[in-house]
């Protein structure tokens, strides 16, 4: 796959539609509650999706990746 996308639960996200990725796992306490313990990544036009802690480095390695491809530069 292109490095302008990762993958998070079966879907392929453009990098580009990342506003933030969580670092604590999603907790909110409501029973039944099926995102508990997953990450929450944040897009554009308010959306979220929910990824596993693997799915979660991946997507902030290619945000990296990503980053440093376009001359910019890495982060921390």
């Amino acid at each position: 796959m292109d490095s302008t996308f990762c993958l998070i639960d079966d879907k392929h996200v453009l990098l580009h539609r990342i506003l933030w990725i969580s670092e604590l796992p999603h907790f909110c306490g409501k029973d039944g509650c099926v995102f508990e313990g997953r990450y929450e990544v944040r897009l554009d036009q308010h959306e979220s999706l929910f990824a596993s802690r693997d799915e979660r480095d991946d997507c902030l390695k290619s945000l990296r990746k990503w980053r440093s491809d376009s001359g910019r530069g890495d982060w921390a």
